[in-house]
């Protein structure tokens, strides 16, 4: 990769052209690019900036660093631009692949922060290093940028799915498990860039719940904001690097044109010269994404997908209820449906979530980086709501594997918002600090369901709880700490029962209140005190293991102990398989 960045200044022009190269790529990647729109009538005379970006393989910059340096360099050249009495009228940007997502980012910074999605705080942190100004107000260059232009970019982040060619889905896989590995023996907090854009990660979802905030606060013409740059992505026919799924983010760009650019790959797409026809054809296309109005590019562009997102300004509320291990989550829309009529009955309108990602096993559910992904799950389902529902404020009901969902978005998501959270069968740490986020307004009320006979949380996460292992916790074996000195921390229970005792038909009422009024009422199954074998053998989870484990090895040793050689190998099989399958689907 070049090291250094590519300006080209052409003395006093009124445009600026700013390119981000792609991963693994240069500045010299957009070299047919500059002589595409070297010939552009309008901008032969602009000025180029391409940065060289930190996006190498094993790269490990913070994507906020990377930002901080886009436009604290823009804002170099903007000043640049003043001081020489011609400031630059028109701006544009483009961005290939994953350089796509840090245009759209420095443009979402540049604009200022919402208060229904702020900018991290981590992004400030970034610029104030490089001595350039906070996100706070709209950078005074963001209302002259003009168009963004995005080439074959993965605006929903990368995931391997069935669209990969073999050998793509083969690298992306391996890649992922050896990132991963080294992430955990290096123990080290800083993960490699590329896991940063993996579909629903925290850079992703951020970025697309900002951009949601951003247009609907440009399209109100809120204080003359700006945020409403026209944007034009550029598909590759042949894309066989990012699926449709994730290079069209229907979500997020639904105000986007969409210009198919024929016999294109996602690397090919940059290559413009004019020595072959089809370098010719995406030369074409890039000057209609560079030039048309908005009238033209309507009629140019195509349908990305077969289902577009019907937006609801109507709805006032949307409940996410959310499933936890070893289920399937068919009851969350008795529970959804309960809310839905609650809501009704006070002349609020009310949508639900009860989307399911899936059979969690016990197995998979200890294994951090598992979880991660159904917490990227989550704010992929969250951010598209956010977008199907303008309006509405958001509460959320999870069970087990559900309330850790929560838990893990609102640390690592300040996006993320949520009125009411009912959580029963929590696997959260009994410390979790509630108070800095209600008192931020990012949560309103909170309700934890204990149960009195809960031994999946009393022996299972309660192991990893205070050695801090993991971020798993007994909050629905032992409550909250904070819920004695938080009145917005509110704890029903124990419930009688066990692990799914809140989930049962007489809570849903009362769960259905406190979605839609944030008040709890007293359970009916309340037992009063915990079931005593649960309770002294939760004092120490460690007994339950020991046992569980002695117990298997006890029985591979009697397996070994029959005489006969072909059936002790058959038995030892067969054990193995029952082993496998025991702790795969419990």
């Amino acid at each position: 990769m070049i090291e250094q960045p590519i300006f080209i200044q052409r003395g006093s022009s009124s445009d600026l052209i700013v390119m981000i190269h792609g991963f693994s790529g240069s500045p010299l990647s957009y070299a047919s690019v500059c002589g595409v729109i070297e010939q552009v009538a309008d901008l032969e005379n602009a000025d180029f900036f391409i940065p060289a970006m930190p996006f190498g393989t094993f790269s490990r910059t913070k994507p906020a660093n990377a930002v901080a340096s886009i436009i604290a360099a823009i804002d170099k050249l903007w000043s640049q631009s003043v001081a020489r009495n011609s400031p630059y009228e028109r701006i544009y940007f483009i961005g290939h692949s994953m350089g796509g997502l840090f245009v759209r980012k420095a443009y979402v910074c540049a604009t200022g922060t919402h208060p229904d999605a702020p900018i991290e705080s981590e992004y400030d942190d970034a610029l104030s290093a490089v001595e350039a100004p906070r996100c706070g107000e709209p950078r005074p260059w963001a209302s002259h940028v003009e168009r963004i232009v995005l080439l074959a970019a993965l605006n929903r982040g990368w995931s391997i799915s069935h669209h990969l060619g073999f050998k793509n889905a083969l690298l992306w896989s391996f890649g992922s498990l050896i990132g991963h590995f080294w992430t955990y023996v290096s123990r080290s907090d800083e993960r490699h860039l590329v896991f940063a854009m993996r579909r629903g990660s925290p850079f992703i979802t951020q970025l697309r719940v900002q951009w949601i905030r951003m247009r609907q606060r440009a399209a109100s013409g809120d204080d003359g904001q700006p945020g409403s740059a026209v944007t034009v992505q550029l598909l590759g026919s042949v894309d066989d690097m990012v699926s449709p799924e994730d290079s069209v983010d229907i979500v997020a760009g639904g105000d986007f044109y969409y210009i198919d650019v024929p016999f294109s790959s996602h690397a090919s797409i940059l290559d413009m010269t004019t020595s072959s026809e089809e370098g010719v054809g995406r030369a074409a296309c890039l000057v209609t994404a560079l030039t048309y109005c908005a009238v033209c590019l309507d009629r140019e562009t195509v349908r990305p997908a077969d289902e577009g997102l019907t937006v609801r300004e109507d709805v006032t509320d949307v409940v996410f209820v959310i499933h936890g291990i070893r289920d399937t989550g068919y009851w969350t829309q008795k529970i959804s449906r309960r809310a839905i009529a609650r809501g009704a009955q006070l002349g609020r309108i009310v949508a639900s979530e009860t989307s399911t990602y899936g059979y969690f096993p016990m197995l998979p559910f200890i294994l951090p980086g598992t979880r991660r992904k159904k917490v990227e799950w989550l704010m992929d389902e969250y951010a598209e709501a956010v977008a199907r529902y303008p309006n509405a404020e958001f509460a959320y009901m999870g069970h087990s594997n559900g309330t850790y969902m929560l838990a893990a978005a609102i640390i690592d998501y300040p996006v993320a918002r949520f009125t009411n959270v009912v959580f029963a069968g929590s696997v959260v740490t009994t410390d979790y600090d509630w108070s800095t986020y209600i008192a931020s307004g990012r949560i309103g009320a909170v309700l934890n369901y204990t149960a009195s006979s809960d031994a999946v949380v009393a022996f299972f996460p309660k192991l990893f709880q205070k050695p801090r292992w993991q971020d798993l916790g007994s909050a629905g074996h032992d409550g909250f700490d904070q819920a004695r000195t938080n009145p917005r921390v509110k704890e029903l229970g124990p419930i009688k029962g066990g692990h799914s005792a809140a989930r049962q038909e007489s809570e849903w009422d009362s769960i259905a209140t406190f979605l839609i009024e944030g008040t709890a009422a007293t359970p009916s199954t309340e037992a009063g005190r915990r079931n005593r074998l649960v309770a002294a053998l939760g004092r120490a989870p460690i007994v339950v293991w020991v046992l569980i484990i002695s117990a298997m090895m006890y029985g591979g040793a009697q397996i070994l102990r029959i005489p006969a050689e072909g059936w002790r190998v058959f038995a030892f099989i067969l054990y193995g398989v029952i082993l496998w399958r025991v702790v795969t689907r419990v």
